[in-house]
C-alpha cells in the first residue's frame, strides 16, 4: 500500500477519536498551516444562487422578514454584507471558511477533532479561532489563525515566517513594528468576520483619532 494512503488511513482513525492522546494531538496538528486574514479565500468565493427552473422568485406583498440562518450541527451559517458566506460555532468559538453544503459528516467530524486538538495547546485561553479546511492529495489540511480581541492581535501555535506578511515594511525586525502589522490583520479579521464582535467605545474613539 502506498505510504501516503497508509498515512491517510491512520489520520482517518485519529479524526474519529473523541479524545485524542498527546501523540495523536501532535499528529493532528501536523496538518495545521498558519495563515493570516488576507490569505483567506473568502472574497474570491462569493456564493451565487443556482438557477432552478420553476423556482419561486416572487416577493410577497409587504414582506420584510429577516433572513433565516441555516445551521449545520453547531455551525451557524452567516451572510457577510459582501455576499460571502461563512460559519460560526459558538461552542467552539470558531469561524470556518467552508461551504457546509459540500461538507460530509465525516469531514465535519474531522474538522471538529482538529479544532479540539488545536485548542488543547492553548492552556485554557479563550481565543477565537479561524480555520479554512483544504484537501490536498487526499489529506485534510487546516489553514488557521487565532484572534485575541483583548489584545487586538492575531497569533498562531507555532513560529511563523512572516517574510511575506512584512515585506511591505522591510524594517519590521523589531517586535513593535511586527505588532503593528499583526494588529492591522486583527482589524482585517473584524472586517471579514464581524459576527459576535463587540468593539469597546474606547477603541472606537481611538480609531477615530
Amino acid at each position: 500500500m502506498d505510504t501516503t494512503v497508509r498515512s491517510a488511513l491512520k489520520l482517518e482513525d485519529l479524526y474519529l477519536m473523541q479524545s485524542p492522546t498527546i501523540n495523536q494531538q501532535i499528529q493532528l496538528q501536523e496538518h495545521s498551516v498558519p495563515v493570516w486574514p488576507m490569505q483567506l479565500r473568502q472574497y474570491t468565493q462569493i456564493t451565487m444562487p443556482d438557477v432552478i427552473p420553476h423556482h419561486d422568485y416572487n416577493i410577497e406583498a409587504m414582506q420584510t422578514d429577516w433572513a433565516q440562518s441555516q445551521t449545520h450541527g453547531d455551525w451557524e451559517e452567516l451572510d457577510h454584507p459582501s455576499g460571502a458566506i461563512y460559519h460560526y460555532n459558538a461552542k467552539m468559538e470558531t469561524y470556518a471558511e467552508i461551504n457546509m453544503t459540500e461538507f460530509s459528516d465525516a469531514q465535519l467530524q474531522r474538522l471538529e477533532s482538529w479544532i479540539k486538538a488545536s485548542r488543547s495547546k492553548l492552556n485554557g485561553r479563550k481565543w477565537l479561532l479561524v480555520v479554512e479546511p483544504l484537501r490536498m492529495r487526499g489529506i485534510d489540511i487546516y489553514t488557521y489563525y487565532y484572534v485575541v480581541p483583548e489584545r487586538r492581535i492575531i497569533a498562531w501555535l507555532e513560529q511563523v515566517d512572516g517574510y511575506i506578511l512584512f515585506q511591505e515594511c522591510m524594517t519590521a525586525r523589531h517586535w513593535n513594528h511586527k505588532r503593528l502589522e499583526l494588529e492591522a490583520q486583527y482589524w482585517k479579521h473584524i472586517e471579514y468576520f464581524p459576527h459576535g464582535i463587540d468593539i469597546p467605545l474606547q477603541d472606537i474613539r481611538t480609531l477615530r483619532i
